[in-house]
This record gives C-alpha cells, sequence and structure tokens, in this order.
C-alpha cells in the first residue's frame, strides 16, 4: 500500500525544517534461535537500563525476523545507544545480531501516466532529452527511475523516481516532466509500506512472518473459516492507544482512509527523508 502526497507546492520547510533528523538503530538476529521478539527487545533495552539509563527512546518496534528497531530523537544518540550495545553487550550474545544505521530515505516523484509500452531505459533518456535540469553538466542523471505501479487506464503506468535530495525543491516546482511530445504530471511520492496479511506498518503481505494468521481488517481478530465480525475495532489505533498512549478512536477499519495510524506513518516517512536541507 502506498499514500502519495498531493502536490506539496510549498515545499517541506512548513513540516521539516524545525525537525532535526531521527536515528534509527536495527537490530536483526542472524540466525532462527533469536526470531522472539519480545525476549530480543529484553536483551537490548536491559543492556541500555544498565549502560545507559539516560537514553530517550522514542520507539522500540517489531521488525520482520524477531528483530528490533529502535528509534531516538537523533542519529548521534542512536550512534551512542549502538556503541553502548557493542561496548557493554555480552560479546557472545551480540555477534548473534547485526546492527544496523539504514541511511535516510532519498525524496521519490511519481510520474503519472507513461504509455505502458515505454520501458524503464526509454523513459529515462527520453526525460533527459527533453528536461536539462534534470542531469548535470556531465550529463548524470539527478534522479534513478525505482518501479512502475498500473494505472487506472490500462494503457498506461505510473513510474516512481527516486531523486538527488538536493534537487528536491527543483523537482517540486515542476508540475509536470515533458516526455516525447507531450507533458506527464509529476507529484511527490510517500510510500507507506502496510501488510495485508497482520495489517502492521513496515512490510508487505510478501515478508510478513509465515507464523502469522490473516487477520479482519475490520475487528483485528484472526480470519477464520466462518469468521463474524463482532464490531469495527482499528487494531492499528488499539495498539498505537496501548502503547503511545494515544487516544485515537478505534471504531473503524484499519484500512479507513481517515485513521490516524497511517497519517502517522506517512509523517515519520517525512521525517526521514533526506531532503538536502
Amino acid at each position: 500500500v502506498a499514500l502519495q502526497a498531493k502536490d506539496r507546492k510549498h515545499g517541506v520547510s512548513s513540516t521539516l525544517s524545525p525537525k532535526e533528523p531521527e536515528g534509527i538503530l536495527l537490530v536483526k538476529p542472524k540466525d532462527n534461535e533469536l526470531k522472539e521478539f519480545e525476549a530480543n527487545r529484553k536483551i537490548i533495552l536491559d543492556i541500555l537500563q544498565t549502560h545507559s539509563p539516560e537514553a530517550r527512546l522514542r520507539g522500540v518496534v517489531r521488525i520482520f525476523g524477531g528483530g528490533v528497531k529502535l528509534i531516538d530523537a537523533s542519529p548521534d544518540d542512536i550512534l551512542a545507544i549502538k556503541n553502548t550495545l557493542i561496548e557493554h553487550g555480552e560479546k557472545e550474545v551480540m555477534d548473534k545480531f547485526d546492527l544496523i544505521t539504514p541511511n535516510r530515505r532519498s525524496p521519490q516523484f511519481i510520474l503519472y501516466n507513461v504509455p505502458k509500452e515505454v520501458e524503464a531505459d526509454s523513459l529515462k533518456d527520453g526525460l533527459l532529452a527533453k528536461n536539462i535540469f534534470l542531469a548535470d553538466g556531465n550529463n548524470k542523471p539527478h534522479f534513478k527511475l525505482e518501479f512502475s505501479i498500473p494505472g487506472r487506464d490500462r494503457r498506461s503506468n505510473h513510474w516512481v523516481m527516486s531523486i538527488n535530495p538536493k534537487k528536491y525543491e527543483d523537482f517540486l516546482s515542476k508540475e509536470g516532466l515533458y516526455f516525447q511530445f507531450t507533458r506527464l504530471r509529476l507529484a511527490e511520492f510517500i510510500s507507506v509500506k502496510q501488510c495485508r496479511k497482520c495489517y502492521a506498518f513496515g512490510h508487505t503481505t510478501r515478508g510478513c512472518d509465515p507464523k502469522n494468521k490473516q487477520l479482519c481488517d475490520k475487528c483485528g481478530e484472526t480470519r477464520e473459516e466462518n469468521h463474524r465480525c463482532k464490531g469495527y475495532n482499528c487494531i492499528n489505533c488499539s495498539e498505537s492507544n496501548r502503547r503511545l498512549r494515544t487516544n485515537h478512536k478505534t471504531d473503524h477499519s484499519c484500512l479507513n482512509r481517515n485513521c490516524k495510524t497511517p497519517i502517522r506513518q506517512k509523517d515519520l516517512v517525512i521525517e526521514r527523508t533526506d531532503y538536502g536541507l
């Protein structure tokens, strides 16, 4: 599932400039012996409680395979946490995990209604030929075509591209790009992954833990044969209320367009994007 920003023409200054980029650390088990999230979470938090009790985490989140994602206020803070785990965790235990600090996401844009028969290389060359700002003086592109999405019109696809963060404002100021003898609409693209099996965020159905059972998007219970909903209960808003002490309404499907949790996820994607500021 991908949420798309609707022609954000005012840039990121009003949303992003007051905020420093968050720090993220992924703690990933190397083998199947450590696939239990709660056990891994306890290992990590026990080390921090003993050796870095002043650490202020914004979130401790489950990731695929029983891994743990730690979210802190800044990259410097998360680096300090990583160093604490390396220095004070038992070597035999910590050697069973990969500690990864992912790079910040590059901004993405979506190009609408590209003829379906046009392949990636042809699209790239055609865009460079008609839009001078898309490349530097050595004709090195400021963008990379990532993937296509089927359009409503079966004759067209929408193409998602990642761009050079320093060129974000240039792309944002363009409402379209020229290709062949037409102008294709361009808008910022903010992708939020949501599984259609467990309905959690951060992964797709293909990446969902095989142990997870298919849930009902309306009531959040396991959707077995002859399943009957007892009423609407958004599992994501309920979890947010429990863990983050939010006060979201829960009487809706977790796929409802007005659900507060995907909106929050979209904001997190923006915060974790490098806009070249």
